[in-house]
């Protein structure tokens, strides 16, 4: 009796790795989409800044802020975490000194921001466990940073 992966060709390993990778970059979000939905997140809290709290909280419940692996964060200036729909224990935590894998200070980079930039770092994606390099498109609205990161391809 023939084993079933002695019987796969090398051409039918390589198609389906082709299409596994495939279907797992399209479970990502890109660049152009994070930096949409951060500028798309920022004129939403604009329309609210004089009650910030219901920007805040629809960033933090609402899932039409969440696009795959996008979602939307925001900081106050001095790097607390006032909305994080992944991780809603950071959320009222000051996290000026935070720093990646590789000890860059990536919250003083994000809260640095004046108008609009990318940050970039690495960072544990969610989806896979791994740490990955990833850039943020970060726009200032008054006292608040408000950001959506894509991990790079």
């Amino acid at each position: 009796m023939t084993n079933f992966f002695s019987r796969l060709t090398i051409p039918a390993i390589l198609a389906a790795a082709v299409t596994f990778g495939t279907a797992n970059a399209a479970d990502r979000g890109s660049l152009d989409e994070a930096k949409a939905l951060a500028q798309k997140a920022a004129a939403f809290m604009k329309t609210n800044i004089a009650t910030p709290q219901k920007a805040l909280d629809s960033f933090q419940n609402d899932p039409s802020w969440q696009d795959r692996d996008l979602y939307v964060t925001v900081r106050t200036k001095d790097g607390t975490s006032v909305a994080h729909p992944k991780q809603p224990a950071m959320v009222g935590k000051n996290q000026i000194d935070l720093k990646d894998v590789d000890g860059k200070p990536l919250v003083r980079e994000i809260v640095a921001c004046q108008a609009e930039c990318w940050v970039e770092y690495k960072w544990k994606n969610h989806a896979t466990g791994a740490i990955e390099a990833k850039s943020s498109y970060v726009v200032a609205v008054g006292d608040y940073r408000v950001l959506v990161g894509a991990y790079k391809p």
